[in-house]
């Protein structure tokens, strides 16, 4: 990763950085990268791909990062790959400890992939809620982690790269926002534990809280299809 994207890092006030899983070595990568950007104040958030060779699922994934064991390095969770990979979204309380959970990412998409799989993660994204996803349902299994962070929105469609930036930025707002009314009247609905979650601060909605300590676990690390 460019020296530079570190430097960079406390100026724009990020506190992560999301990477692929494109090291041949990743085990080895990533705690190297992780202790690298610790040097710089941030965080490295690991954010698998089904369509790739070696991290595909977010079961891979929580796998591989508490097998990696480094503190600084933990968890991306994006309903699209937890989606496009199969991950049904009421196993990831029970899947994902809360302290290697760096950062989440909401959108929705189609019930099926249209294209290429990169295609189609890169410009067939939708709104939330306008799609397949099921997004107050991620939202509250996300909760019952136990994650009270922000929350991104990363929308990439070729429709809403044509949108004005204001109006785009303000569809994609609003159509989170609603999600997570949805979510909070599916908590409000049944109160159980699993489906209460905790807090909800999404990014867009007031400012970020002192993000979490992670203090890293160790696991067994196997690829999905070995």
């Amino acid at each position: 990763m460019p020296a530079d994207q570190f430097e960079a890092a406390p100026i724009l006030g990020i506190d992560h950085i999301s990477v692929p899983d494109e090291s041949a070595v990743l085990c080895e990568g990533f705690d190297r990268l992780a202790d690298d950007a610790k040097s710089a104040g941030v965080r490295i958030a690991f954010e698998n791909t089904p369509f790739t060779h070696h991290v595909n699922t977010t079961q891979d994934a929580v796998a591989f990062v508490t097998e990696v064991g480094n503190p600084n390095g933990g968890l991306l969770l994006d309903i699209w790959h937890a989606y496009r990979g199969g991950t049904p979204y009421a196993t990831l309380p029970a899947l994902v400890p809360p302290e290697i959970v760096f950062g989440v990412e909401l959108e929705d998409g189609l019930a099926k992939v249209v294209g290429a799989d990169l295609e189609d993660t890169l410009d067939n994204r939708l709104p939330c809620g306008q799609g397949a996803f099921d997004v107050p349902g991620f939202i509250n299994a996300v909760l019952a982690i136990g994650w009270d962070g922000p929350w991104g929105i990363e929308h990439m469609s070729g429709d809403f790269r044509r949108l004005p930036v204001r109006d785009a930025l303000t569809r994609a707002r609003d159509a989170a926002l609603h999600c997570f009314d949805l979510a909070a009247q599916r908590r409000d609905a049944d109160p159980t534990p699993a489906a209460s979650g905790t807090r909800v601060t999404p990014c867009c909605a007031g400012s970020p809280p002192e993000r979490p300590t992670s203090t890293g676990r160790r696991g067994s690390f196997r690829r999905g299809s070995e």
